[in-house]
């Protein structure tokens, strides 16, 4: 089966992670609830950082 979860950041930054193979984002990719609290941010990850991701991810800068 399918598990079924959420995440959420708090005061977190995911920053300067790759993914091997692209188009693989490298920051967040998630197809369920992520919530991103006002202090976090997801910058700099390669090579897409969120771009690709099914679910919007907020905090994430494109």
């Amino acid at each position: 089966g399918t598990g079924v979860g959420s995440v959420s950041l708090v005061d977190s930054h995911i920053t300067g992670n790759s993914s091997p193979s692209a188009p693989a984002p490298g920051g967040v990719w998630t197809d369920t609830q992520y919530t991103v609290d006002g202090l976090s941010t997801i910058t700099d990850n390669t090579p897409t950082n969120c771009l690709l991701s099914p679910v919007l991810v907020t905090g994430c800068a494109n």
